[in-house]
């Protein structure tokens, strides 16, 4: 029911400074739109992290610097062990930049739904 945006391909550069204030918007267990502020938490390798909270379904999010420019998108929430047992850290969102993002796939994926 959202009205689709216009998108091209950024020329901007990728975020690479940590404490960067980001932002993202998205639709987590189905619910409405959310938008969340985030800051870069760290990297490893080509992908980073965000310091922020995020939920099941947030993955697909579209994630901006402050200055609007789309820097990636959410693909991950960070797991951790606590005593033998498996924890969900919703704080810790990991984040695939835009400059990886193989998009002649995702321009023909994108087709193939409509």
């Amino acid at each position: 029911k959202i009205k689709p945006i216009n998108f091209k391909i950024p020329d901007n550069k990728s975020v690479k400074d940590i404490g960067s204030e980001l932002i993202f918007s998205g639709f987590p267990g189905n619910q409405s739109l959310r938008t969340v502020r985030a800051l870069v938490a760290g990297y490893e390798g080509k992908r980073f992290v965000m310091h922020s909270t995020a939920w099941k379904g947030s993955s697909g999010s579209c994630v901006f610097d402050s200055s609007g420019n789309f820097v990636g998108i959410v693909f991950a929430l960070s797991m951790s062990q606590f005593r033998g047992h498996s924890v969900l850290l919703e704080s810790m969102v990991w984040v695939e930049p835009y400059t990886s993002i193989d998009w002649v796939s995702a321009k023909r994926f994108v087709k193939a739904l409509n």
